[in-house]
């Protein structure tokens, strides 16, 4: 790892709310034992995290987790990398529909909780074991960690709240780390390929949860870095702009007002 990354993590680890749990006690505690799924994308000829990420998820002790890597033009940047990596693609191939791939070769019925992870971030200790403590105890259907301060965001909804434990919110985005529950990816899945890098996404998932009477939201006590680098980086925004457009223009989603107003907050 470089210089920079190794002081971008320090940094990032170093922010409020990136304690260990011995430090910081969460209210929140794993009931049974939660079987998570992993499914990431790393593009090896760009700076990435994608070995932090991979130690990281295989480090928790209250959940049993599993890993589905793909590398996306060049090689596994480790060891611990290489052995949960399951394809190697020599060419760009839309992230979501690599996580339909993935999925569909799965028995969904074996895992509790799907996470859908980016190489560009940067996790605290223990991270696996508290966001899933929390998603469980807030009963969040769809869920995301909040960005630290430093992060690259397009919504300021995401973005951290001081003294604030969680959101229930219109709104939880479809990157750089999103959690679904089973019973959630199961009425999202497959998704459309309509949108392959998963624009708009994220605009229609509230629909969805108000028709299931399920809450989605953002946890604040455990953000994420996402600093490496911003989500238009390796592709064309304004291409994305215009297929998202096509994509919500069938599609009923919540409005921008929505996407910034918290239904309601847990200190």
């Amino acid at each position: 790892m470089s210089l920079v990354l190794r002081l971008t993590r320090k940094m990032a680890l170093a922010l409020p709310g990136n304690h260990h749990p011995r430090n910081r006690p969460s209210s929140a505690r794993i009931r049974g034992r939660p079987r998570v799924l992993v499914i990431g994308i790393y593009m090896a000829l760009e700076p990435n995290h994608s070995t932090h990420l991979v130690k990281e998820f295989s480090s928790a002790d209250l959940v049993d987790v599993e890993q589905r890597w793909v590398c996306m033009m060049g090689q596994p940047p480790s060891t611990e990398v290489a052995a949960v990596t399951v394809r190697q693609l020599t060419k760009y191939v839309g992230k979501w529909q690599l996580v339909n791939e993935l999925i569909g070769l799965e028995d969904l019925d074996r895992f509790d909780y799907f996470m859908v992870c980016d190489d560009d971030i940067l996790l605290g200790p223990n991270f696996v074991d508290r966001f899933i403590a929390e998603q469980q105890s807030l009963d969040f259907a769809l869920a995301q960690p909040a960005r630290t301060w430093r992060s690259f965001t397009d919504h300021a909804i995401v973005r951290r709240r001081l003294f604030t434990r969680a959101r229930q919110t219109n709104f939880v985005e479809a990157g750089p780390l999103v959690s679904f529950r089973r019973d959630f990816l199961k009425a999202v899945y497959p998704f459309s390929l309509e949108s392959p890098m998963g624009w708009g996404y994220d605009l229609t998932w509230p629909i969805i949860a108000r028709e299931l009477k399920v809450p989605i939201g953002i946890v604040d006590g455990i953000p994420v870095d996402h600093s490496l680098r911003t989500r238009s980086a390796l592709y064309d925004m304004r291409e994305q702009i215009n297929v998202m457009a096509t994509y919500l223009s069938t599609r009923s989603h919540v409005s921008g007002e929505e996407v910034t107003r918290a239904v309601r907050i847990f200190r």
